[in-house]
């Protein structure tokens, strides 16, 4: 077989080269410090624990680059060289954060969510999209984006980003009303969030599974929550003159009346590893079916000659 000049050659052989130069080692791990900065809000949140989750378990472990958040939810992460900087962003709540929103604390704990590379602002809405990767390994965060977006009826808001910073685009956007119903959804979806994790700590200690399984957990929070996004979004759209720090949640989540189902709990979390298994399992499988392994027969092959110059 002779292969020679060939303009698809071409493409592959330079592709190959630049893999060779380039791609030895993580593609996302940096060689030198360098830090995150960001801001996490349901209102801005100030004094919430913030960290790279690198062995993505869904806590924040003493190892793993953290901060805590300062007036406005401000948060700067420093990363040591050598790091891998591709992991999701979490945001551990606890019950003396004061949600600026109304400068109060915020009275339960709870976790939010970024993916990898959307760490510039964590939010309940990016936890939405978090769990949808999560859920769905195979989904890049574009594509989880708009299963949340068709979730909460914004597939059309093309100009509307689910990683934006509500609270401040609700100031002066041109679509400031969008990112007003944003701001109300995610103080809705955090309170959700703090009331079933405490509903489901409780049944996990009456079960004897208080630790160990915090990311199925809270995989089974959030699923029960994605469950009612149209009854939320339709319950916010029904008081629209009310502004997002003065939307009276606790009186909506009542009138939602959205319970988490802690029956059996210990099975529901032995479901969620197993399917997460299996999506694990999918993910590597679609990932070797779709890379490109370019192999020569050398019984089959005369010549291979490739003339760099006319690259």
């Amino acid at each position: 077989m002779l292969i020679k000049h060939h303009p698809l050659l071409k493409i592959l052989s330079s592709s190959l080269v630049f893999s060779l130069l380039y791609g030895c080692g993580s593609e996302t791990a940096v060689d030198k410090s360098t830090t995150i900065t960001g801001t996490a809000a349901d209102g801005y949140l100030r004094g919430a624990k913030v960290c790279l989750d690198i062995n993505e378990n869904g806590v924040c472990e003493t190892a793993e680059p953290q901060d805590i958040t300062i007036v406005g939810g401000v948060y700067v992460i420093t990363v040591a060289p050598g790091i891998d900087i591709d992991k999701p962003l979490l945001v551990e709540v606890s019950a003396q954060t004061v949600d600026e929103d109304d400068g109060k604390l915020v009275g339960k704990p709870y976790v939010m969510k970024a993916p990898a590379g959307k760490h510039q602002f964590v939010s309940p809405i990016t936890t939405l999209v978090q769990q949808e990767i999560e859920n769905n390994p195979a989904l890049s965060a574009a594509d989880a984006e708009t299963k949340v977006k068709s979730a909460l009826s914004m597939v059309d808001d093309t100009e509307v980003s689910l990683f934006d910073d509500f609270v401040a685009k609700q100031k002066s956007d041109a679509n400031k009303e969008k990112y007003t119903d944003l701001h109300k959804t995610a103080r809705v979806i955090a309170a959700l969030i703090a009331e079933q994790a405490e509903a489901l700590e409780k049944a996990l200690i009456a079960e004897g599974l208080s630790t160990g399984n915090e990311k199925e957990s809270f995989a089974l929070i959030m699923d029960s929550i994605n469950k009612h996004l149209a009854r939320i979004t339709a319950q916010i759209s029904v008081d629209d003159e009310t502004p997002a720090n003065e939307l009276k949640v606790a009186e909506l989540k009542e009138k939602l009346d959205i319970q988490l189902d802690t029956k059996d709990i210990s099975a529901q979390i032995a479901q969620k590893k197993a399917a997460a298994k299996r999506e694990k399992i999918t993910s590597a499988e679609l990932e070797k079916l779709t890379s490109v392994n370019l192999k020569i027969d050398s019984d089959e092959t005369e010549l291979l000659s490739i003339d760099y110059s006319s690259l």
